[in-house]
């Protein structure tokens, strides 16, 4: 040690002393004391060679802590291990005599080696793993070696002792660095000597003082079991099973952090450490079992009931992180007091406080559930059950789920037959439940939790718990209140009862699952049914919480999970359901949500079973007295629309060759190509004036009206379909077939749709919106079921023309336009040149009215305007990208299709949206289709490329510079790009 000491130095050792050189002293060091003979030990560990021992100590761990070589620091701290007489690995052999000698030499050490070597403990992730690993097995080894219970005599103060201890692990005297290392007596003051000459031991007094000095030391131990690290996890378990075995009386105050690491880590995620843990815990309860001065499993309860005492206030204070290892740690002690819970439990205090401390862990966030009402068509797929990221579990003092799966593993070992606490423990949250209202939700999801649990441990009482908490799951007086809005103040109070209302949703489906197959069969008729009209919810929440809970009653009433299966199969109870419900339909709303999903996702055998339900509900709509529940009936109506367009399935009409255009997601000016089938409907200006003058020969003007409607098509020979005799008449009347031998027969559900379209005509004109855009929709959806069916099509058509035609007006909402004109597409799909006339005569110039006032609006209005998210903009769109269709579909001629060029041009502009842009050019492609010439004269008199401007000459030049992009790319020329600055508004 000469070689590097230096007393001059601050940390006295030699700055100049290479870190090679101080290894090779170290490994010299490690050597020489680790193969000292037993003879040379008892000679060396004597009070007259404490100066040199503590020497090289502090040298050791001046060196660990202030070098930066991670092999110099290690091994120095293994040197004083060595000094120690400790083995680095396999168990100390030594007996408590052998180690008595050591310990009343390192006594004088302890104090300032254990602010050293917490220095390190403290330490970041830099300094390394082994480093932290050994410094905490260094540290627990000397208090182990100092405060060992082996000694309990009680002798004199020793109180100048200690203090001379202190004063020799502050500060080193110059007197003991004044002289050469070769003579350690002489470095020694003579009244430090006297003192150590005159110690009588680690004394009882000794020994308290000591420990309340250490219960810092002992508590940045516990800390450190949740490093990452496995190795340092087990070193820092046996370093908590040292102390504890050896130091339970000296340290008993101190112990509890040193226990809650130990126990922490029994549960650890890794397995060799749990094993090592669990090994230790269990060597613990044996060495103490027999003896009468020390209890461990006393201790064991003393902190669980305190750490239930604090457990709160950690998961509110320290957050997600400190409150996940609490509830392990919590996991690891009733693990521990396997034996005896029932006895701790037993105590109603300590039974309330470790159900009041889960409840206020799982304290829940309702910030998160959806209190609107989303009309949708959901599928009717399997959930995941087991899924914790639903909106009515979150957590309110936890961001993630780590919380809720430590309460489920603890809920676990909760529920083993041997523990005999799950009847307490479920009892208890019972009555909690009744009890104390501001914990209901908590209540209902730790009993929720606490059934699975029991069922994965085949608890002996799980059955009858679940049998018990059903039928308290189905009395309605522990649901929300609906339908009383005077008592609902808040949204915060709607969301805690849209989570109650989903947590007991799924509470159900828990005892069922729990019971088994055979008693779930017995109760399935009972709650399938209310279960059924929480999947059918509107709630996106009380939806989503049906259908997780029908995954698990289907699964364990043998269907495999599947819940269309489950449904099918009890269909009659359904109905039945359904039909006593609607006799009483003001106090049973949730009737229509369930008949929705279950018309939704029917087969045609079932839906027939339906008939008589949805006959009833057609009278309820037509009655005044349910005129305020008109919107459930329209919304059952759309869904049985729905559904008939999947049973019918029609194959025998062929399929249009036309593809309609109609994202909302356009991203740019991209060009896109329409599919016509055909290129028959091409005209050029020189056939048309020969064709024209032909059928002058023909075609005379009757009136002003035929007229026009004749000269909207000029030269053009009129197609079968289209000839005089099988027209409507200017009124739109339909030429109906007399011989009933040639009327076609349908389906009784066909024959039930065309009850309810008719029925939806009445709401067309309401002043209601939701009831024009439900009826529109309805509409929308049965012609589409009923195109293969014409002779019952067309007088559904002809009916819903006249109260269409008035949802084109400007005054309607842009909703009702847009659905109005997705309902004339499929209008104009299905009953195809049925409408040209009227629609060309009565809609199109209404359309056509509306885009050139709405394209101002729309006009420098960017991606970030909140124009693109109004009614408004989604309406023009709609407009534009289904007017290319339609018009193909009806062969538009003459002065509508000028009128709609004409309308198109103003949206090629640049300072358009660019989704109304794409949707414009691909309106003028499909117009292109209908007449080539007039597009392109209409397009280059808009926008004139500069090398067309000189052979055209036109009369006036065209000043439309912000169409230039979009005329290029229609008129197939190479698409220049500029900067929207350069371009003038």
């Amino acid at each position: 040690m000469i070689v590097i000491f230096d007393k001059d130095s601050p940390n006295m050792i030699k700055s100049s002393s290479s870190e090679e050189l101080k290894l090779s002293v170290m490994n010299c060091a490690f050597e020489i004391i680790k193969n000292m003979p037993f003879d040379v030990q008892d000679s060396y560990y004597v009070k007259d060679n404490i100066p040199e021992i503590c020497q090289i100590t502090y040298t050791c761990l001046g060196l660990a802590v202030y070098e930066r070589y991670r092999s110099l620091r290690v091994r120095s701290l293994e040197v004083i291990l060595a000094l120690m007489q400790v083995p680095l690995q396999g168990p100390d052999k030594r007996s408590p005599w052998e180690r008595e000698v050591v310990a009343d030499i390192f006594q004088f050490i302890l104090p300032g080696a254990c602010s050293k070597l917490m220095s390190i403990v403290s330490g970041d992730i830099t300094q390394g793993k082994k480093l932290l690993s050994t410094a905490l097995f260094t540290l627990s080894s000397m208090i182990a070696l100092v405060m060992e219970d082996y000694i309990t005599t009680d002798v004199e103060d020793a109180s100048k002792m200690i203090a001379a201890l202190q004063k020799m692990s502050e500060k080193t005297s110059q007197e003991v660095s004044s002289k050469p290392i070769q003579e350690p007596t002489s470095r020694i003051a003579a009244s430090a000597k006297r003192l150590i000459e005159s110690s009588k031991g680690r004394t009882t007094e000794w020994r308290k003082k000591m420990a309340s000095n250490l219960i810092p030391y002992l508590s940045k131990i516990g800390e450190r079991h949740e490093h990452s690290d496995t190795k340092v996890c087990k070193v820092i378990s046996y370093s908590c099973f040292l102390i504890l075995s050896r130091c339970p009386v000296s340290l008993k105050e101190g112990l509890a952090p040193v226990l809650d690491a130990l126990v922490a880590l029994s549960v650890h995620e890794n397995v060799e450490v749990r094993e090592e843990s669990l090994s230790s815990i269990k060597l613990l309860t044996d060495i103490f079992a027999d003896q009468n001065s020390y209890d461990f499993i006393q201790l064991a309860e003393e902190n669980f009931y305190m750490l239930l005492t604090r457990l709160p206030r950690l998961v509110q204070e320290e957050g997600s992180t400190r409150g996940a290892s609490s509830i392990t740690l919590l996991s690891g002690y009733v693990q521990l007091l396997r034996h005896s819970m029932r006895n701790v439990l037993s105590s109603s205090a300590h039974l309330q406080r470790l159900t009041l401390s889960l409840l206020h862990v799982v304290t829940l966030d309702c910030s998160g559930v959806n209190v609107s009402n989303e009309h949708t068509m959901r599928e009717l797929i399997p959930e995941r059950c087991d899924n914790l990221h639903v909106p009515w579990t979150r957590l309110r003092y936890n961001i993630d789920t780590a919380v809720l799966s430590n309460v489920q593993q603890l809920c676990e070992i909760v529920t083993d037959n041997s523990m005999g606490v799950f009847d307490l423990l479920g009892s208890q949250l019972v009555d909690t439940f009744h009890s104390v209202l501001h914990f209901k939700k908590e209540s209902i999801l730790l009993l929720n939790i606490l059934l699975l649990s029991a069922s994965k441990s085949k608890n002996e009482s799980a059955q009858e718990l679940a049998a018990s908490l059903l039928e308290v799951y189905m009395n309605p007086d522990v649901w929300p209140v609906k339908g009383n809005s005077s008592s609902i103040s808040t949204v915060s109070i709607i969301q805690q009862n849209i989570a109650i209302e989903c947590l007991l949703t799924e509470g159900i489906s828990c005892c069922m699952y729990v019971m088994g197959e055979d008693k779930a069969q017995t109760h399935l008729l009972r709650i399938l049914y209310p279960l059924v009209e929480k999947a059918g919810s509107a709630n996106s929440c009380i939806a989503l919480s049906g259908r997780r809970a029908l995954t698990r009653v289907a699964h364990i009433c043998g269907y495999n999970s599947d819940i269309i299966a489950l449904i099918s199969k009890n269909m009659d109870y359904l109905s039945h359901s359904m039909s006593v419900r609607l006799k009483h339909v003001n106090e049973q709303m949730g009737v229509f949500s369930a008949l929705s999903l279950i018309l939704l996702h029917s087969s045609p055998e079932i839906a027939v079973g339906l008939h008589n339900i949805v006959v009833n509900v057609l009278q309820l709509s037509g009655d005044k007295m349910h005129c305020h529940n008109n919107e459930a009936h329209l919304r059952v109506f759309l869904t049985f629309a729905h559904g008939v367009q999947q049973w019918l399935q029609p194959s025998n009409y062929a399929q249009n060759p036309i593809r309609e255009v109609l994202d909302e997601n356009f991203t740019g000016n991209s060009s896109l190509i329409i599919d016509l089938g055909s290129k028959q409907s091409k005209w050029t200006a020189v056939k048309k004036l020969k064709e024209y003058q032909q059928n002058l020969k023909f075609v005379s003007c009757e009136d002003s009206d035929e007229e026009t409607e004749t000269l909207r098509n000029p030269g053009e020979e009129l197609p079968s379909k289209m000839q005089p005799h099988v027209l409507a008449n200017d009124k739109g009347d339909i030429p109906f077939d007399t011989n009933e031998e040639k009327k076609e027969k349908i389906p009784e559900l066909a024959d039930l749709l065309v009850l309810v379209l008719k029925r939806c005509l009445h709401f067309i004109p309401s002043h209601i919106v939701e009831h024009q855009f439900l009826a529109m929709r309805t509409l929308e959806v049965g012609l589409k079921a009923l195109e293969p069916y014409t002779d019952t099509l067309l007088p559904i058509v002809h009916l819903i023309w006249a109260p269409l035609v008035g949802r084109f007006n400007a005054n309607q909402p842009p909703l009702i336009i847009r659905t109005a004109f997705q309902l004339l597409q499929t209008m104009a799909k299905t009953a195809k040149d049925f409408l040209m006339a009227r629609t060309l005569r009565e809609i199109f110039p209404q359309i056509a009215k509306y885009l050139k006032s709405s394209a101002n609006e729309s006009y420098l209005k960017d991606s970030a305007s909140a124009y693109r998210f109004s009614q408004k903009y989604k309406t023009q769109l709609s407009l534009l990208s289904g007017l290319g269709s339609l018009s193909c579909h009806l062969q538009v001629r003459g002065q509508d299709f000028y009128c709609l060029l004409s309308v198109s041009l103003l949206y090629l502009s640049c300072f358009q949206p660019p989704p109304l842009q794409a949707a414009s050019v691909s309106l003028i492609q499909s117009l292109q289709s209908l007449d080539e010439d007039a597009v392109w004269w209409g397009l280059v008199t808009w926008w004139t490329p500069f090398h067309l401007a000189e052979p055209l000459k036109l009369p006036y030049p065209s000043t439309h510079q912000d169409c230039e992009e979009n005329v290029h790319i229609l008129l197939g020329l190479p698409v220049i790009k500029k900067d929207l600055k350069e371009i003038q508004p």
